[in-house]
């Protein structure tokens, strides 16, 4: 399937949307309006993480340590909550939004051995949720 979206960060987080159009699995088992609106959804998400990292001076060394990952998070629901909340969506009720409208819908790429879509990058858009004993926790509150 062509990939009518791209990232817009112009960071490495644009190969996430790249990726999701790659999955062959995905691409064969969700609607092309899903997966446009799912990799529109992950890109602002991508866009918030930017953000984070842009206005903190995160990466100025060159990597993102795990005290900066609690400051991307903290900045993350401080300034983006309601809009992180919005694009990762849910699939509760027999209802996608956001992000969900692509995750555990097919997805067939694995990144060391996990799913990159429903395991990998889900877990990654789970950094705007709260962090609770060291977990990152998911929509629903669950660690992860």
């Amino acid at each position: 399937m062509a990939n009518p979206t791209t990232g817009s960060t112009g960071t490495g987080l644009d190969t996430i949307i790249d990726d999701i159009w790659a999955d062959t699995g995905l691409t064969s088992s969700v609607s092309q309006a899903d997966i446009i609106a799912g990799t529109q959804a992950a890109d602002k998400m991508n866009q918030y993480i930017w953000s984070a990292i842009e206005a903190q001076n995160l990466f100025a060394d060159g990597t993102i340590s795990i005290a900066d990952i609690h400051k991307i998070n903290e900045y993350l629901r401080d300034n983006h909550y309601k809009g992180w909340v919005r694009n990762h969506g849910d699939d509760e009720n027999n209802e996608e939004t956001g992000f969900h409208l692509i995750q555990n819908d097919g997805g067939s790429t694995t990144l060391e051995y996990d799913d990159l879509v429903d395991t990998v990058i889900d877990g990654i858009y789970h950094l705007g949720f709260k962090i609770e004993d060291g977990r990152v926790l998911n929509e629903d509150g669950n660690a992860n």
